[in-house]
């Protein structure tokens, strides 16, 4: 035997034996860093059963993943639940589940407080979620179903989905990459990115300060709006071909419109300034370009729209 550092080893040929491994292992076991690890995981999950609708209601500042699963039920993880400062709740009715966040002793005074919850959320192919709140941080990642949201100020991230997504708020980031549906996206300030997107249904994508571009996996085949007030607007049909009939319309004397093909018509006509300074700007008619072309079939209608800032239509 031999005591080391308050240990005892038994050496069998130089080499610790079992015991000392043991030893150790238990040592880990009840170390500070081993019990620091168990107190951050600060998470739970349950399972529902399968529902045809998911609500999300009063959202502010969470982090919010969801995606779809094989599986004939919901699965819904979370983390950073222990706010002082909130409390949530998980409601089912017959064919819906209701997951709410609610403020405790709200105070209209002072600003509103973020939970920072954790929601990782797994559901049936096909289920219709609707969501609002404050703030949120959306992630919907091999999400197959319909969303439908409103917030004051979101960010999100939209991968490898398909259906029927919706996004309306005041402040906007969304990054869009191999995604398939229809889409209505609208924001009075921030961005929009979308890459390797196909739509398959009619579909919007509107900011009024910011930047909007649509970079098309396929050709469009339903009605579709780009449109950025005071910003970029671009559409870029990255080689596929273009058909249909697309319309562009700037501001005359503030706006562009640039288009690598020529145009079958150009006219100018009133419209409201919508750019206010001054309480006189309010109401007052300005001349705006609108300028067509058609290719191929007259359908799917195409329009890209600004008011001072740039519309763009591109081919690689």
């Amino acid at each position: 035997m031999k005591r080391v550092s308050g240990l005892i080893f038994i050496l069998n040929n130089g080499k610790p034996a079992a015991l000392v491994r043991l030893i150790m292992a238990c040592a880990l076991l009840v170390s500070p860093m081993s019990r620091l690890c168990a107190q951050e995981k600060n998470e739970i999950v349950q399972t529902y059963q399968k529902k045809a609708s998911l609500q999300l209601k009063g959202l502010s500042g969470s982090k919010i993943q969801i995606s779809s699963g094989e599986a004939d039920h919901i699965e819904i993880r979370l983390a950073n639940y222990n706010n002082p400062k909130f409390e949530y709740s998980i409601k089912e009715e017959d064919q819906t589940l209701i997951i709410s966040e609610d403020i405790i002793d709200y105070n209209g005074k002072e600003p509103t407080p973020k939970s920072k919850y954790g929601w990782s959320i797994v559901l049936p192919i096909g289920t219709h979620v609707r969501a609002n709140g404050a703030t949120c941080d959306v992630r919907l990642i091999h999400f197959s179903g319909t969303w439908i949201c409103q917030f004051a100020k979101c960010d999100a991230l939209i991968e490898k989905t398909k259906g029927q997504i919706q996004i309306s708020a005041a402040e906007l980031d969304a990054k869009i990459f191999d995604a398939e549906g229809c889409f209505d996206f609208s924001a009075a300030r921030g961005d929009v990115e979308a890459e390797a997107i196909n739509l398959t249904g009619a579909s919007t994508f509107t900011t009024g300060h910011g930047n909007v571009e649509i970079n098309l996996s396929q050709t469009v085949k339903h009605d579709l709006v780009v449109g950025s007030s005071f910003g970029r607007a671009v559409l870029n049909y990255q080689d596929h071909p273009v058909e249909g009939s697309f319309e562009f319309i700037a501001r005359a004397d503030k706006g562009k419109i640039l288009s690598p093909y020529h145009f079958d018509v150009e006219e100018v006509f009133k419209s409201d300034k919508k750019q206010f300074k001054k309480e006189s700007d309010f109401g007052e008619m300005v001349d705006y370009w609108k300028k067509s072309f058609v290719r191929g079939n007259r359908n799917p209608k195409i329009t890209l729209k600004a008011v001072t800032g740039t519309v763009e239509l591109l081919m690689k």
